[in-house]
């Protein structure tokens, strides 16, 4: 073998190459060619020899070892002579004040400019007068006889059919009515006394109302679900060194008692619960809002629905089986901690009024428990006995196609004790629910969606009727990782019809990685091309484009590179994404609404908002 390489080769050498001696720890010698560090050219790729091109001259290079050399530079060009432009001179007068000859009506006067040039324009004559008609009576107008009145006050002067003359009927009211002229008519105009009543109410509901200063009320933050209790407990655990205010979690719907209006409205505001007059009036008791969770023991979480109904199934589950389960005061401004002591107060008052005025009930309203817990340990088993709890009802409904059965609990919520009450997604409460695993194998991505199509690998592969297909969402990956026939391994809280027989699909699904490691390692390591700029949603990819760089120029990388991702996120949908279906990318949420914002053509100051303000 030769101890020469293609960067120093055997000898004959080349221009720019010499002969070096080489000396191997061996001891042998080898000849072979090196760059010559003399002989360096003057002239470059940039500025190569002749002959030279087109917009190239020669000139003359001396190297730092004075060697001289002639070289191609490029010629500067020679600055063009901007052409004076001619200023026509503007005119003083104006559309409003024209140049003579003038109109009827109007004189000559001088106007002049602040730089002291004058001009004669018209004016309107300000001693002429004007008549009923509209018609000046100047000197140049003396013979009447020719002055025609407008065809407007030719007309007779009447009341309309929507306005008609006396007497008036239910709702209407007498009004004068006045023409241009100064003639007066009785006619019937509409009642509006009782309109603005209602108006002053609903506004004076409007005021008070939690949700005219709030747009929901607080959410679980995702991010904060613990999945994986040996690893997040103790990292949520640090985070509050008070330790955890542990109670269990009721599957049911989010509920707020507004006092001010008497209702049980939904998380939004924007539907509310039927309740009876029974319940309205022991929580009327309470002056707070209450934020709790209306709860059917032994039936889904689905059939609450049926309480926002005016049906005689809806009454009979507020009478035999519905509990409210108060968990938080929105409005109160105190800890954690002082607020469960505030709403255990006011349930203990308004179930003293039940007792009082429904003797022998049950009180429906409940105040939730909270142990205060330090250790992962203590909050598994406060889990595990929880979990093993049955939630039932003592009630036939067998009439109305339902049935009533045990239902487990959902699980736990651990809260920071000395949090205050916030209005958005929050990480002062964490979800600790029990999941089950299975495995999934994928048919292919959704179009829009970063998610996918797949169906349980323990059920018949599709299109077998026994088959159960369902989305899954990617978990923030990019679904081009994903390819058809790969098995992930995937979580759920349970099934859709209480068991795991087929076709039943799994709720609330989330993939926790590839069923095999390999897998997974290469798929990480694959490097996705830079989204396209030339697609069809370019100009939503460009507004978050603008909004993360908004964000780092702050220095908040975080959202910076939240918005970089949906800005990727948009060019990488093949699918033109309009206003029917941009939910279905980005969600109703932010997101979601400045994409809508974009559609609809309005500027980045108005779809922004105050997001980047300080």
């Amino acid at each position: 073998m030769s101890e020469c390489n293609n960067r120093n080769p055997l000898p004959p050498c080349k221009d720019g190459y010499e002969e070096k001696e080489n000396v191997l720890k061996s001891g042998k010698k080898r000849v072979c060619c090196y760059k010559s560090k003399k002989t360096k050219k003057n002239c470059n790729n940039r500025n190569p020899s002749p002959p030279c091109k087109e917009g190239f001259s020669e000139r003359e290079n001396i190297s730092s070892s004075g060697e001289k050399s002639i070289c191609c530079y490029k010629t500067k060009k020679e600055p063009k002579i901007k052409k004076e432009k001619v200023s026509k001179p503007k005119s003083l007068c104006s559309k409003s004040h024209p140049e003579p000859p003038c109109l009827d009506g109007m004189i000559e006067k001088i106007k002049v400019n602040k730089k002291g040039v004058s001009k004669k324009c018209c004016y309107k004559d300000k001693k002429t007068k004007k008549n009923l008609t509209g018609f000046s009576t100047s000197d140049q107008i003396k013979d009447t006889k020719k002055i025609v009145i407008p065809k407007k006050i030719q007309k007779k002067f009447n009341c309309t059919p929507k306005y008609p003359s006396p007497p008036c009927k239910e709702g209407t009211v007498e009004k004068k009515k006045t023409n241009k002229a100064g003639d007066e008519k009785i006619c019937c105009y509409k009642d509006d006394s009782k309109k603005n009543k209602s108006t002053k109410n609903s506004k004076i509901k409007e005021k008070v109302s939690l949700f005219t200063t709030h747009d929901s009320l607080f959410e679980f933050d995702p991010m904060g679900e613990i999945r994986n209790p040996k690893k997040h407990l103790p990292a949520r655990l640090s985070r509050s060194p008070l330790g955890l205010l542990v109670s269990e979690k009721y599957d049911g719907h989010r509920c707020l008692y507004d006092p001010i209006i008497n209702e049980g409205l939904s998380r939004t505001g924007k539907t509310s619960f039927n309740l009876s007059e029974k319940w309205k009036k022991a929580l009327s008791i309470s002056k707070m809002p209450l934020d709790g969770e209306i709860f059917l023991p032994g039936l889904p979480a689905s059939q609450v629905a049926a309480l926002r109904t005016n049906t005689e199934l809806s009454n009979v589950l507020w009478k035999n089986v519905a509990k409210f389960y108060v968990f938080d005061l929105p409005t109160h401004e105190g800890i954690y901690t002082e607020r469960i002591k505030e709403y255990t107060k006011i349930v203990e008052d308004i179930c003293k009024q039940w007792k009082l005025d429904n003797p022998g009930e049950e009180c429906p309203v409940k105040a939730v428990h909270h142990d205060l817990m330090k250790q992962p340990d203590e909050i598994e088993s406060k889990f595990n006995e929880v979990m093993k709890n049955k939630h039932t009802c003592n009630i036939d409904l067998t009439k109305y196609e339902i049935e009533c059965k045990p239902q487990p609990s959902e699980g736990l919520v651990l809260s920071i004790p000395d949090a205050k009450y916030e209005f958005k997604r929050s990480l002062k409460k964490y979800k600790y629910k029990d999941r089950i695993e299975f495995d999934a194998v994928v048919i292919e991505p959704h179009p829009l969606k970063q998610s996918l199509k797949v169906y349980r690998l323990d059920c018949e592969k599709p299109p077998h009727p026994d088959s159960s297909v369902f989305y899954v969402s990617t978990e923030g990956r990019p679904k081009e990782h994903f390819i058809a026939g790969d098995i992930l391994k995937c979580s759920a809280l349970g099934y859709a019809k209480g068991n795991d027989s087929c076709p039943s699909k799994p709720k609330m699904a989330k993939i926790i990685d590839f069923r095999s490691e390999e897998v997974a390692i290469s798929r990480k390591k694959i490097k996705l091309p830079p989204p396209p700029k030339d697609g069809p949603n370019e100009k939503i990819g460009q507004y978050f484009d603008n909004v993360a760089k908004g964000y780092f120029d702050k220095k908040n990388s975080m959202k910076g590179l939240a918005y970089k991702k949906q800005g990727a996120i948009a060019r990488r949908t093949l699918v033109k994404i309009t206003e029917s279906n941009y939910h279905e990318v980005f969600g109703k949420g932010s997101i979601g609404q400045q994409c809508k914002c974009v559609l609809e053509g309005k500027s980045f100051e108005e779809c922004i908002g105050d997001r980047l303000k300080p």
